[in-house]
This record gives structure tokens, C-alpha cells and sequence, in this order.
């Protein structure tokens, strides 16, 4: 592997090594075998056809050794698949072999479809409206996969790749087990068999889009599949760097040295009107000519960019973050609402460390009671703890590690100010925040409300199944409360379209 790619595969290689002694292969898994797969009736549906784009722009962004072996009737789709590749890395060899082929000698095998098989190192995805489904053991899936929607389509493509990436890291089943037979619903965040109301025909819009990182790839590439229309405005200071290239979907190697904010102005041109603005977000109120906009969605990685969002005082802002234990979560701060905003819920603090490190840090319980997810708290947990973590512990005996942890989790994440530069991190969890993202801002359009009041939370290894909601109200003393009657006079001085 030459520099270049080293440098693609950066960030997914130390996502992987931060799990530690979790995941045996993390130091010997880019070049390990994997294919992607699917049945025909599954793959001609439009859900199908974006679940196998998805997959191989996400599979390409964690292995360097990809094979695609497609039934012989999906002409259209195995040459669709085919540029695709050329045109994301054309120094990237991605296989394709044609019918009969066999399945052996794969690390991880990826189909799209409905039928599960434990006697080989597969998983079986597909996607039904807000439905999003996985299976990596004996379980089959519905036959229910006709309802068309991008965003549970991405959704399934992730859940299924972190499941490759799973098998391909060699992870212990303590920190993530393999997940069999999950349908969950983007639109309930729980486990379900509705998929939900259909997507609207048409959507017009006018927004801002506040980072163009690996969320913002997401983000974009769901509305540039979605029926909206109208204007965006995207912000973004930087210039796409080669190490970005392993986690930002739709980054082709062509586009690394160009500023992040066009390149994704590019993918949402052919339906919307995008302005690409390369400063950062605190120096928009230097933009007189801009409208203040009444829907901002983030994709930021540091506090004091989300405090900046939230200092223009939209109608609602939603912002998805991710952080490098393999976490992510959507919040909505919708104004009016006693709802936190981001000023309340996001504070300074933060540094990386490997999973269960930063578990035991924020819990006070050993590393190794982090590392099982499933045990259940006890009074004795409690006792071992430091004292100054026993109170807040002793409120959660009875509960799952992983869902206290998941708020310790939601805490760290809450006051990440990541640093600037190099940090670890992987596609498919980037575009999972991206998916609820989108879809809040669906159900805002569509029904005047969000779900998270304001952030939902999961972490991918466990699977969203394991998610929890995080209400917080406004702080009594965030500037949100203090200034309120300023803020709305703001707002009414405002021409926003």
C-alpha cells in the first residue's frame, strides 16, 4: 500500500485499532476478502438498486479488496456499479466476476436480499420505507421491500458494512455481537415491521448545510436522491484532504486538494440552487446579501462550530455528530420549544481514547465491565466505583451496561470538541447520523415536529436497537433563556425567505 492509500484508509485503520484488543484483525484487515452480493428480485427495486450503489461506495472506503458478483440478469446495475468505482478511485481494483462464482475464500460476504446463511461469513440486508434490516445469523428477512425511500436504503447499506466491518476486524462479541434478524424503523427509532408514510413527491426547500465533512457527504447524497427542490447554501472552510476519502461517501480521489463546500454544491446542483461558501460559520454575519435561514443542518465535528450554528437562531437546527468509539446521534433544536438548544447541550472537553477507555473514564466502572454490553449493573459495580461516580451509578443498578454507558457515551459526546486534523473514524456510522438527519428534517417538513427532544443516540457495534433517547430541556441559565425576548426580536428583524 503506497502513501496515498495508506493515507485513504487513515482513519478507518485507527477507528479500528482504537477497539484495542476487542478486534484481534485491526491491524490486518484492509486487504482482507469481501464481496458483495444480492438476489435479483431484491436488487432490481429502486430500494435494491441503492442499497448495492451504497454498499460498494461504503465497502470501497474500509477494504481494499472488494469483489462484486451480481446475477447475470443485473446487466444494468453490474455496469452502473462498475463506473461507479472507476469514478470514486480508478486506482482502486474492485472485482467483478459473473455467475456461477463461488462464495468461498471470503472474509465477509454482503447480500442484498432476504436470505440469511449462518454456514458462511454472511449478511443479508434490505429496506423497506423507514425500515432498515440486517441479519448475520440464521434469521431471513421480510420479502416486504417494495417502499421506496434513499434514506432507509443508506441506512441498511450501513448497518450491513459495519457488519462487514465486524467480521473483518475479528470483533469479540462482548464489544459488538453480530446482529440477526433486526428490522428497525428510522421513523420509530425501535425495532419494527411498518414502514412507515410514504416520502412526499415534491419537497421545496431553503436551507444551510454546516460542514461538508462525512456527514455532509450523507446529508448530501440523501437530498441529491430525495424529490427536493429550492436552495441551499453550504459552508465549509476546507479543502478535502486524502485521509478524508475514507469516510466521506461520496468524495471521488479526484476531488481531495478541491474545498469541501463546492464539491458538494456539485452533487446537489442538478436539483437545487447551491451557493458553496469556503469560510467558516461564525463569519457568515460578515454575508449581508445572504437571507438568515429558517433550517440549518449540521455536520460538525467541534463545539464552538455548533455554538456558532445556533448563534444565527433558526427555525430549527439538526445536527448529527459522531464520535471515534463508534457512536452517533442526531439533535433537533427546534426554537419556541422547551427544547435544549445547542448552546445548552454541547459544552467544551474532549479527547480520544480507545472505547472502553473512555467508557470507564466517564462511568467509573472497569474497562473490562464496559467491554459486555449486555451484563446488567449491580450494587457491587456501584461499590467498586469511585466515589465520586457511585451517586449518579447507583441511580442506574438494574440497567444494561451498554445503556449507561450509552449516556456516559451521549455526555463525552455532548462536550467533543474534536481536534483539528486527524481524527479515527469510519463511513458507514457517519452516514448513519446523516440518515437521521434527514430523516428529522422529513418529519419537520412533513409534520412541524422532531423525535429527539432534542438528541437520540446509539452506538453501531451495538446496533440502533440498543439507541436511547436524551431529553433535556433548555438550561435556566443558557443564553437561549436569558436573552429570549432579544433573540425573538432578532428573529422578527429578520428577513428570512
Amino acid at each position: 500500500m503506497d502513501a496515498n492509500e495508506a493515507a485513504a484508509f487513515s482513519r478507518p485503520v485507527a477507528a479500528a485499532a482504537a477497539l484495542g484488543e476487542a478486534a484481534e484483525d485491526r491491524h490486518r484487515f484492509i486487504n482482507k476478502r469481501v464481496l458483495l452480493t444480492g438476489e435479483n428480485a431484491v436488487l432490481v427495486t429502486p430500494n435494491g438498486h441503492r442499497i448495492a450503489h451504497d454498499a460498494l461506495m461504503l465497502l470501497i472506503r474500509v477494504c481494499a479488496n472488494v469483489t462484486v458478483g451480481l446475477p447475470a440478469s443485473c446487466v444494468s446495475l453490474r455496469d452502473n456499479l462498475q463506473r461507479l468505482a472507476r469514478d470514486v478511485h480508478p486506482g482502486m481494483v474492485v472485482e467483478f466476476v459473473d455467475e456461477p462464482f463461488t462464495f468461498e475464500g471470503f472474509d465477509a460476504i454482503l447480500s442484498i436480499g432476504i436470505h440469511a446463511r449462518s454456514d458462511l461469513p454472511w449478511t443479508v440486508i434490505n429496506s423497506h420505507g423507514w425500515l432498515a434490516r440486517v441479519s448475520s445469523g440464521a434469521s431471513h428477512l421480510s420479502q416486504e421491500y417494495h417502499q421506496a425511500n434513499p434514506i432507509g436504503a443508506l441506512a441498511a447499506a450501513s448497518l450491513g458494512v459495519c457488519e462487514t466491518f465486524k467480521r473483518l476486524i475479528a470483533l469479540r462479541a462482548e464489544r459488538g455481537a453480530l446482529i440477526d434478524g433486526l428490522s428497525f424503523s428510522l421513523w420509530t427509532y425501535s425495532r419494527s415491521d411498518d414502514p412507515g408514510p410514504t416520502l412526499p413527491a415534491q419537497i421545496r426547500l431553503r436551507f444551510f448545510l454546516v460542514g461538508a465533512g462525512a456527514i455532509g457527504n450523507g446529508i448530501s447524497h440523501l437530498i441529491s436522491n430525495l424529490p427536493i427542490t429550492g436552495e441551499v447554501v453550504i459552508v465549509d472552510p476546507q479543502c478535502y484532504g486524502a485521509e478524508n476519502w475514507g469516510t466521506s461517501l461520496r468524495l471521488r480521489l479526484a476531488d481531495v486538494g478541491r474545498p469541501k463546500a463546492a464539491v458538494l454544491s456539485e452533487i446537489l446542483k442538478p436539483n437545487m440552487s447551491a451557493t458553496a461558501l469556503a469560510m467558516n460559520i461564525g463569519d457568515l454575519e460578515n454575508q449581508s446579501a445572504l437571507p438568515y435561514p429558517k433550517i440549518v443542518l449540521g455536520g460538525l465535528d467541534n463545539v464552538d462550530a455548533r455554538h456558532s450554528v445556533q448563534s444565527l437562531w433558526p427555525d430549527i437546527a439538526i445536527d448529527g455528530a459522531i464520535g471515534s468509539d463508534f457512536s452517533c446521534q442526531v439533535s433537533c433544536h427546534p426554537w419556541g420549544r422547551d427544547i435544549g438548544c445547542m448552546l445548552c447541550v454541547f459544552q467544551l472537553d474532549s479527547v480520544y481514547q480507545r472505547a472502553e477507555v473512555v467508557a470507564s473514564k466517564a462511568t467509573g466502572l472497569s474497562e473490562a465491565l464496559c467491554a459486555q454490553p449486555d451484563a446488567v449493573l449491580t450494587e457491587y459495580d456501584v461499590f467498586a466505583a469511585p466515589e465520586g461516580k457511585r451517586a449518579w451509578l447507583a441511580e442506574r443498578v438494574g440497567k444494561t451496561i451498554c445503556s449507561v454507558i450509552a449516556e456516559a457515551d451521549l455526555q463525552k459526546l455532548s462536550t467533543e470538541s474534536q481536534r483539528v486534523g486527524f481524527a479515527p473514524s469510519v463511513p458507514f456510522v457517519a452516514c448513519y447520523s446523516a440518515c437521521m438527519v434527514v430523516t428529522e428534517l422529513t418529519r419537520y417538513l412533513e409534520t412541524g415536529q422532531t423525535v429527539p427532544t432534542p438528541r437520540w443516540q446509539m452506538n453501531m457495534l451495538w446496533g440502533p436497537d440498543k439507541g436511547i433517547d436524551f431529553p433535556e430541556p433548555r438550561g435556566t441559565h443558557c443564553f437561549c433563556v436569558a436573552r429570549s425576548r432579544n433573540i425573538e426580536r432578532i428573529r422578527a428583524s429578520r428577513a428570512c425567505g
